[in-house]
């Protein structure tokens, strides 16, 4: 059977829960680790998370410009034929 470790919340400061299992939201080491001496793995996601936002967002971008152009392009050739209708 398990025993439970002591303290009175469900979150000890090392991450456990009151099971001795630790919470699925946490890392084990917190958001900074200084023996790694970088970002946190979940700071680390939400950086190549940020850059792949971005990097949709300028190829979006790249196909809203193409698109303005097709339809600039649409509208010269209408103009065009409308005023060859007209003659």
């Amino acid at each position: 059977m398990h025993q439970r470790r002591g303290g009175s919340g469900n979150n000890y400061s090392n991450g456990t829960n009151s099971n001795g299992h630790f919470n699925a939201n946490m890392n084990r080491r917190g958001p900074y680790d200084p023996e790694r001496g970088g970002l946190s793995a979940s700071e680390m996601n939400a950086n190549i998370m940020e850059q792949q936002n971005i990097d949709k967002i300028d190829q979006l971008s790249d196909q809203v410009a193409l698109l303005k152009g097709l339809t600039i392009d649409i509208g010269n050739e209408v103009r065009e034929q409308n005023s060859l209708l007209d003659q």
